[in-house]
């Protein structure tokens, strides 16, 4: 039996502002049928996606949560990618947190939650997204506090 494969899709938008804890967490409603483990991967029920908004409302609804001079801080470029290549428009100022540990570091640097290990966070959004907003946000204090 022949499987059929879906691309990735983007399920979840979540942003933090570091300075005043703002948060925008956005599910998005898959257009396929999830992946086995997408809702293990993500931390977010069946239910939850199901019930999602259209790509389009979350777009809408970060268009008017995002400023022009927001800086964009991610670990890596895949969630970037996704969420541009599902029509979302992102600010020019945006920065890989991943390149700045490896910077900071010296070294390579592993995933996000062991770069941000023991430091504290508190989550504001759901599932893995907002674990890994708090994570981020965490860890960019931490390399202000440094300066």
């Amino acid at each position: 039996e022949a499987s059929t494969s879906y691309p990735d899709e983007l399920v979840q938008w979540v942003a933090c502002r570091v300075t005043t804890g703002e948060t925008f967490d956005g599910i998005v409603r898959p257009r396929y049928p999830l992946a086995p483990r997408t809702c293990e991967h993500t931390g977010l029920s069946p239910e939850l996606l199901d019930a999602g908004s259209e790509v389009e409302a979350v777009h809408r609804a970060w268009d008017a949560f995002v400023r022009p001079r927001d800086v964009i801080v991610a670990w890596g470029h895949y969630g970037l990618r996704l969420f541009l290549e599902s029509g979302g428009a992102l600010p020019a100022s945006r920065v890989d947190l991943r390149h700045v540990a490896r910077q900071v570091s010296g070294t390579r640097v592993g995933t996000l939650e062991a770069a941000a290990e023991g430091l504290p966070h508190e989550p504001k959004a759901r599932g893995r997204g907002g674990l890994r907003a708090a994570l981020l946000q965490a860890l960019v204090r931490s390399y202000s506090a440094e300066r």
